[in-house]
């Protein structure tokens, strides 16, 4: 006897929302037919599934997605500028964003504290530094009369004189220095705050662009410092070396003063990977470099770059590894079953990174998740 089911597939829209405005989904699909037969019985051919219409967006630098997504904000902004509250919300918004109390966030590079401003005269930002003297200065008692006294900064790399000066709308997308000197840096910058990034090596000393530097084209790439005069690379190598997702899929090590393509190959994943990724470490007076495949966006394969040869890390895919000077800490996102122990799920994990290098897995537990306890994070003191 055949027993003929039916399940409706039903679609919520909602285009003029700003929050799908620019993924508005394709049309309620039609009512799919599941038929369940006898075994044995002939069974149909399947039917042929119908080509999505939405399929070309997912060409996402095309002129016709591009032109499509302003489309859909101009429909989301005519809705939220219409809204009585919008002007004002704006306005106080925007005086919140330029106020001169905003408590400066910096980073520490050779004893200098550097810090990346914007307000009303630097929209694009403006990379700065001072001493831990001048940003040490108190500030007036609450109500005492005078200005309050603030640090002075010293300009490194204004981007929006950069801008201005290459006819460019240009993002910051941050800078990374080698260690621990910190006298070279690489700054990466986008057009209008593209994924695509382009990198150009800077001088912190001269504050300026180091002339026949190391320079990366816009792309979403990843790089790391090797040594002064060696990079660690992956970016839009040409045909074949991008994985679907756009990112890059090979790791090739850039010698200073050589082209770009003769960088030789040192790490690769598939097509199929959402990206490769690299990092330099510089922790308790010792380097590493740090090589990841991002077979998923929550797993991947992790390996040690050391003597020219690429050392696997021994974990779970979805597992996070770290270092702190000669410790290697390993926090599960799924439970791990070694021998007769299983390590759950949100523990960390601590061994000796010689230990987990050659394979041995004797842990100790620095956190186990119970009933009402998780971990949220953790960081390394001196």
């Amino acid at each position: 006897m055949r027993i003929l089911l039916a399940a409706f597939l039903c679609v919520a829209l909602a285009c003029t929302s700003s929050s799908t405005a620019t993924n508005t989904p394709p049309p309620a699909a039609k009512p799919v037919v599941a038929e369940v037969v006898d075994a044995g019985a002939p069974q149909p051919a399947p039917p042929i599934a119908e080509e999505d219409p939405w399929m070309w967006l997912e060409e996402i630098e095309s002129e016709k997605s591009l032109a499509w997504v302003k489309e859909r904000n101009a429909v989301s902004q005519k809705e939220l500028e219409a809204d009585p509250n919008y002007a004002p919300l704006n306005t106080r918004l925007k005086s919140i964003y330029d106020s001169k109390e905003r408590i400066p966030g910096v980073t520490v590079l050779a004893g200098a504290l550097y810090n990346f401003w914007k307000d009303e005269a630097h929209p694009r930002g403006l990379w700065r530094r001072t001493t831990l003297a001048e940003f040490k200065k108190p500030g007036s008692a609450a109500g005492a009369a005078g200005p309050k006294p603030s640090p002075k900064w010293e300009d490194v790399l204004d981007l929006d004189a950069l801008g201005a000066a290459e006819k460019q709308s240009y993002v910051w997308k941050g800078a990374t220095c080698f260690p621990p000197k910190y006298e070279r840096c690489l700054v990466a910058i986008s057009v209008g705050g593209s994924d695509a990034k382009e990198v150009r090596e800077f001088d912190l000393v001269k504050k300026q662009f180091v002339v026949g530097g190391f320079m990366l084209p816009a792309a979403k790439s990843t790089f790391a410092w090797k040594n002064l005069d060696t990079l660690l690379v992956g970016t839009d190598f040409g045909p074949g070396t991008l994985t679907t997702s756009g990112y890059a899929r090979q790791i090739k090590e850039w010698k200073r003063g050589t082209r770009l393509a003769d960088a030789k190959v040192i790490a690769e994943g598939e097509t199929t990977d959402v990206a490769m990724a690299v990092a330099h470490e510089f922790d308790h007076g010792k380097t590493r470099d740090w090589i990841y495949r991002s077979k998923t966006f929550f797993s991947d394969e992790t390996w040690l770059l050391e003597n020219e040869k690429l050392i696997k890390i021994d974990k779970p895919d979805d597992a996070t590894v770290s270092a702190w000077n000669d410790q290697a800490l390993i926090q599960l996102r799924s439970d791990w079953v070694i021998n007769e122990n299983i390590y759950k799920a949100g523990s960390l994990l601590s061994t000796s990174m010689a230990s987990l290098k050659a394979g041995k897995r004797d842990f100790t537990v620095l956190f186990a998740p119970t009933p009402n306890t998780s971990l949220d994070g953790f960081a390394g003191t001196r």
